[in-house]
């Protein structure tokens, strides 16, 4: 009968260690972090924006809500 206890207790504290060795910290590095490329710039010139215009309608109804 104790023969049947000891066992029992030595298979409870082996199995109890290798679950605790399950949340050891892992080992790897982290991974790289994502840098993203720059952007391609392919307008060199000079640039002047101009925004001239106009509406015209004989309605009367306002659809800009």
């Amino acid at each position: 009968m104790i023969r049947v206890v000891i066992l029992a207790i030595v298979a409870v504290y082996s199995l109890a260690g290798t679950v605790m060795a399950a949340d050891l910290p892992s080992r790897k590095a982290p991974p790289p972090a994502y840098v993203p490329p720059p952007p391609m710039l392919t307008w060199t010139g000079f640039y002047a924006g101009l925004n001239i215009g106009g509406g015209w309608s004989a309605n009367s109804v306002n659809n800009n809500i």
